[in-house]
């Protein structure tokens, strides 16, 4: 029976006759045979048509696509991957993109001036280790596509050329194949394809001869490498592997804040030490000129005098000191921002004001629940309990490969049925088909490498177990630090808060003594000092308490950090509603 017109593909060639096709109204060409059994094919046109096919099927297939069409149809792919995952992992999907690095950017003129939120921006924009975190999860990403391309249906086509001949005759032929292939999670590989060969004989009496077969092939494991849990391990290892990338990437994005923000505050406490000591030297020198005019009348005896100059002298040192290492730090923020060293910058020093503002108070937990937030929390240690769940995987794998390997086969194929109608490839015979089964048996005889594969996957399943043990005490032991870091920082804030207004006092009541005279200039000198030793201090220990607090929420893996990669202050926004109520 004949089944109807088949569509022809760019690997069979076709011989055209002209006139409509074979079984239509009108047609002039030889009908097909209908001589015991079903003919599978269609008749053509014209070789003409037919070589102008073949020509544009191959140009087609030679051109492909742009290697720009690639790299963005990789991309797509990938952060749709990245987007899937983070929400799975991390509940939310923060914006991801390798073209988010901006390179290093040229120095400009102008003086930056740059607050917090703005220093973590630039980080995650320009900083080039950061870079190379977005690179890992992208790799990562790209990596699971290929595996999924490896259970997905696949074409494949070929198509090769000869020509042979000598004095007295030569002859052509042309070899084309294509199909689908696919593998299935249970182990099942299926092939489909079709095969072509056509010949032409040149000489005085020219003559072609084409032949095709369509095939399908399958073979499944019945023992050994059966199953989705073992013939789909590669998959399954290529998600999770994605997951751990998407859980490391967002550790990343929290430590790259942690550390600006560190060097921001850092940055900030030597812009408090230069007023400071720009203050302290105002306050000297007023204090030399007026030791200075009581000299003139005799007042004071000049080696007070000498004191005071001296005072001055240290104070001037005090300053270039304290601008030197302002510089020095502001360079160091440079470099950890991705700027260039030449690019002039300026902290807004109104942060400082901001952060004395906002209230410092103890946190509102104990250290038991702020190691369970962390053991609940913390992105590196869910990466690890995961990977225990992959090391047990990793010996179910190793003893699979330790039974007899069965596999069974089948491939059944029509070919063009004869001679006579092999000019005509498109045309199949189906009951002339022939089909191949088979089985293969590979028994245990010798699995010494997958005995020491299997012993191997065992000691690692047990050195994971130890590992995570690990990783949790010292979990344990990082937030207990960070708890009493806090909490020590606290207290020392406040000691030098008292400290800083009795320096102060102390200030205040020698400068009016000094005015009777009933202390020396060393006495007002000293308390000048140590005022400004105090000033320092409180500076300091509030620097150092609100980077204790940002190391603790790092550690108990609370830390928040939007889009751009800026520390999101939780205590700051509720102060801002607070005060807009």
């Amino acid at each position: 029976m004949y089944e109807g017109p088949a569509a022809p593909g760019p690997f069979a060639p076709q011989e055209w006759r002209s006139g409509s096709p074979a079984g239509g109204r009108g047609s002039r060409g030889p009908s097909p045979s209908r001589r015991g059994g079903t003919l599978i094919g269609r008749d053509g046109t014209s070789s003409r048509v037919r070589r102008h096919g073949v020509l544009g099927a191959l140009l087609a297939c030679f051109a492909g696509c742009s290697s720009e069409y690639y790299r963005k149809d990789a991309d797509t792919e990938v952060y749709t991957i990245v987007k899937e995952k983070q929400a799975d992992a991390l509940g939310e999907a923060p914006a991801f993109s390798l073209d988010d690095f901006g390179g290093t950017p040229a120095a400009t003129g102008e003086v930056l001036l740059l607050d917090m939120h703005e220093c973590q921006r630039l980080a995650a924009t320009h900083s080039r280790s950061f870079q190379s975190e977005r690179e890992s999860l992208y790799l990562s990403a790209l990596s699971l596509t290929g595996d999924r391309h490896a259970y997905a249906p696949q074409l494949f086509a070929r198509i090769a050329g000869s020509l042979r001949g000598n004095k007295e005759q030569s002859s052509g032929a042309v070899d084309s194949s294509g199909g689908i292939r696919k593998a299935w999670l249970w182990g099942l590989s299926s092939t489909v394809s079709i095969a072509n060969t056509l010949l032409r004989s040149f000489t005085s009496n020219p003559q072609d001869v084409a032949a095709s077969t369509i095939s399908v092939a399958i073979t499944q494991p019945l023992l050994r490498g059966f199953g989705p849990d073992i013939a789909g391990e590669r998959l399954t290892q290529s998600e999770r592997n994605v997951v751990y990338a998407v859980r490391s990437f967002e550790y990343a994005r929290r430590t790259l804040a942690v550390d600006i923000s560190q060097a921001y505050l850092r940055a900030l406490q030597l812009y408090d030490s230069v007023k400071n000591a720009e203050a302290n030297l105002t306050s000297t020198r007023t204090n030399f000129d007026r030791i200075a005019a009581q000299a003139e009348w005799g007042r004071v005896p000049l080696f007070q005098l000498d004191q005071a100059k001296t005072s001055v002298l240290s104070a001037e040192e005090s300053v270039n000191r304290s601008r030197t290492s302002l510089k020095d730090g502001l360079d160091s923020l440079k470099l950890a921002l991705g700027l260039p060293i030449e690019q002039q910058i300026e902290l807004d020093t109104s942060e400082l004001a901001l952060l004395t503002a906002m209230d410092v108070s103890e946190l509102g937990l104990d250290s038991e629940e702020a190691i369970q937030i962390a053991l609940n929390c913390r992105l590196d240690l869910l990466n690890r309990r995961d990977g225990l769940a992959d090391a047990q995987r990793t010996v179910v794998i190793a003893e699979d490969q330790l039974r007899a390997q069965l596999d069974v086969s089948g491939r059944i194929s029509i070919p063009t049925p004869d001679q006579r109608e092999a000019q005509r490839p498109g045309y199949f015979r189906t009951e002339r088909f022939t089909y191949d089964a088979g089985v293969d048996l590979d028994l245990p005889l010798d699995r010494k490498n997958e005995r020491n594969t299997y012993r191997r996957a065992l000691i690692d399943l047990e050195r994971t177990r130890r590992n995570l043990v690990d990783a949790e005490e010292r979990i344990r032991r990082e937030v207990a630090v960070a708890y009493r870091t806090v909490d020590r920082a606290y207290r020392s804030y406040q000691i030098e808060l008292a400290s800083r207004d009795v320096a102060r006092t102390r200030v205040e009541s020698t400068q009016e003594l000094i005015k009777w005279g009933r202390v020396e200039t060393r006495d007002l000198l000293e308390a000048l000092d140590a005022d400004l030793r105090a000033n320092n201090a409180v500076t300091a220990a509030l620097i150092e308490f609100r980077v204790a607090y940002l190391e603790f929420l790092y550690a108990i893996g609370i830390l928040h950090v939007d889009d751009e990669g800026a520390y999101i202050d939780l205590a700051r926004e509720e102060g801002d509603a607070t005060s807009e109520g």
